[in-house]
């Protein structure tokens, strides 16, 4: 509420941060707008848009501090891993959106997009090269991979979406290990963020390659 006389005042509710996050996917839009489309690429055409704009405002999201937070308000169950993520996941979801991280690069940090319209039973798999600079090392990686879709809806029955689609992510060889969301909760609506960190000496051979199907 804003006081008589004050420059400014402090508000909260649903229609804030309804209001920030319809502004946060502006950024990244003017960014996939401006982008140069290699020639063996798929044309971005505007039905895209809307879907990788939803990816990208949630691809930036992280528990952070706050994992911290919760854990510290819940002594309790302190040593009761299992306990410890389903609270975290009830209170934070995907975590806070870093807008600027989800549409841009570093020398260490890389965020690939892909787009495309599926039919009924299809599916496509996707290959990442292993970096060998990572080969037996010990610094802490991380590996966000996020899905977004738009279904077609059946409103005569509860439930209503009538295409469901799911990422499954290997991280067993690659030195990582589940950071976030767990798969069935990451599973639950039109997004599907999982993310994974880790500092495990794995070895890389040239030419391993990540495979997320």
């Amino acid at each position: 509420m804003l006081e008589a006389g004050s420059p400014s005042g402090y508000s909260c509710g649903t229609s804030n941060s309804a209001a920030i996050a319809s502004h946060c996917p502006a950024l990244p839009y003017e960014r996939l707008s401006a982008l140069a489309l290699p020639d063996d690429c798929a044309p971005l055409d505007d039905e895209y848009y809307a879907v990788l704009l939803k990816a990208l405002l949630v691809h930036g999201a992280s528990w952070g501090d706050a994992a911290t937070a919760v854990e510290t308000a819940f002594p309790e169950f302190a040593g009761d891993r299992p306990q410890l993520r389903r609270i975290k996941q009830q209170f934070l979801g995907y975590g806070a959106v870093d807008i600027l991280r989800c549409f841009s690069a570093t020398d260490k940090r890389v965020t690939l997009l892909g787009w495309e319209r599926l039919m009924g039973g299809d599916g496509r798999q996707f290959e990442l090269p292993l970096p060998p600079s990572l080969s037996v090392r010990t610094e802490l990686r991380r590996l966000t991979a996020t899905l977004a879709w738009l279904t077609p809806t059946n409103h005569k029955h509860r439930d209503y979406r009538v295409a469901q689609l799911w990422i499954d992510v290997p991280d067993d060889g690659i030195g990582v290990q589940v950071c976030g969301l767990d798969a069935p909760s990451a599973k639950r609506g039109t997004v599907e963020n999982r993310v994974f960190e880790g500092t495990d000496a794995i070895p890389f051979l040239d030419g391993d390659r990540l495979r997320v199907m």
